[in-house]
């Protein structure tokens, strides 16, 4: 999943599942650079489906875009 951004000097971004803070871990992979924020989930389960959002702030305001990631089962 991809956001793109634009703020200078650079604003602060924060990846959420529902209203969880998203750290990169062994589950996800996070990478944010100038202008763009991805996440990474390797390998998706039933549990990964639920609502995404990137925040982004600056002190003149703030930002969210989100999405539905929806995994199915196999079959």
């Amino acid at each position: 999943m991809t956001s793109a951004f634009l703020g200078n000097p650079r604003p602060t971004v924060t990846l959420y599942k529902g209203d969880v803070n998203i750290t990169a871990n062994s589950k996800f992979w996070c990478n944010s650079t100038s202008s763009v924020c991805t996440i990474v989930i390797p390998t998706c389960t039933l549990k990964d489906s639920g609502e995404y959002s990137v925040l982004v702030e600056k002190e003149l305001g703030k930002d969210r875009s989100g999405c539905t990631l929806t995994v199915y089962g196999e079959g």
